[in-house]
């Protein structure tokens, strides 16, 4: 079973006529109603991270992802946070509120309160010394992809993830 996207086409679809002057440099694409596939398996369309970017009625931007936080069974967090565009990088806070607010997903299913509030607690206790902390991302072309290059509180971070650009309607899902 798929997870269905129809959230992330809702997205899309309700754009406010501004977004393209607010999702513009790096989150150009998201105002064309493009996601972000993290970790891309383009012969399965799936992705470890699927991301989206919208501005809310207030004219910020949220960024909407749906990360795989386990394989076997799939567990997927759902997560709504505030992002800024600052030149190239897009930076967001940590904060444990976005946690808290979380949902989750087991095997393609909604998770029980109770699996809901454990994974919840387990992510925010790993996380704990990130809050509050600055994480800005730049993406930088590599071949058919972009590579990320990650500051927290602009202090550069070892490793990068691939991800390219996807539209709402090819079908991609959050899956191992």
């Amino acid at each position: 079973m798929r997870i269905i996207h129809l959230p992330l086409l809702a997205i899309a679809a309700c754009f406010p006529a501004h977004a393209a002057a607010v999702l513009n440099g790096p989150l150009a694409p998201a105002a064309h109603g493009q996601f972000q596939c993290y970790t891309p398996d383009n012969a399965k369309h799936t992705c470890q991270t699927l991301s989206s970017f919208a501005v809310n009625g207030e004219g910020r931007i949220e960024n909407t992802s749906r990360v795989l936080i386990s394989q076997k069974p799939p567990v997927v967090m759902t997560t709504v946070t505030p992002v800024i565009i600052r030149g190239p990088q897009v930076c967001g806070p940590v904060r444990p509120e976005d946690i808290d607010a979380a949902t989750f997903t087991v095997d393609y299913k909604p998770a029980t309160p109770q699996q809901g509030a454990t994974f919840a607690a387990v992510i925010k206790a790993s996380m704990a010394t990130s809050f509050g902390q600055v994480v800005c991302t730049v993406y930088a072309p590599e071949g058919d992809v972009l590579t990320t290059h990650i500051t927290i509180n602009d202090q550069p971070q070892p490793g990068s993830q691939k991800l390219i650009w996807i539209p709402a309607i090819a079908g991609y899902t959050v899956s191992p």
